[in-house]
């Protein structure tokens, strides 16, 4: 007895599977569903210094939906955001060298906690193209 099987005796079966597996990826890769996204731009200083580097995390105020995030760097950030009111997060840390050769190096946070993980900052992105209508500016104080 032969274990050969003529391959042409599955062509239906996987022609049935292949029209499955099409139609599932049709519904992928945010298409029209997916939420509208406006550019925004941004400045943080630090006690009136320009902030180095850092993130920036938007966060809708309601807690639904998704965050949106971009780095910091100068003191300024720009990306696409959703639009709507947001809580803003922002962090910046500092590596300090590891206090014996080949250990592992420590983080420092440089923003004060009301700026991040207990944030009183919020922004309004309003629905615009005009990245002028949604310019932001923080300014933080260590103390």
């Amino acid at each position: 007895m032969s274990t050969y099987t003529n391959w042409k005796s599955y062509l239906p079966v996987m022609a049935l599977s292949a029209g499955w597996l099409l139609t599932g990826l049709a519904g992928c890769g945010g298409g029209s569903d997916a939420p509208q996204r406006y550019p925004i731009l941004g400045r943080v200083t630090l006690d009136g210094n320009p902030l180095e580097h850092g993130e920036v995390l938007i966060l809708p105020a309601d807690g639904k939906g998704r965050p949106d995030a971009g780095a910091i760097k100068n003191g300024e950030f720009a990306f696409d955001c959703t639009s709507g009111s947001k809580r803003v997060e922002i962090t910046s840390t500092k590596e300090i060298p590891p206090a014996s050769p080949g250990g592992m190096p420590d983080y420092v946070a440089l923003i004060p906690q009301k700026y991040n993980s207990a944030s009183t900052l919020t922004a309004e992105v309003k629905p615009s193209r005009n990245v002028s209508d949604n310019t932001f500016e923080f300014s933080l104080k260590t103390k």
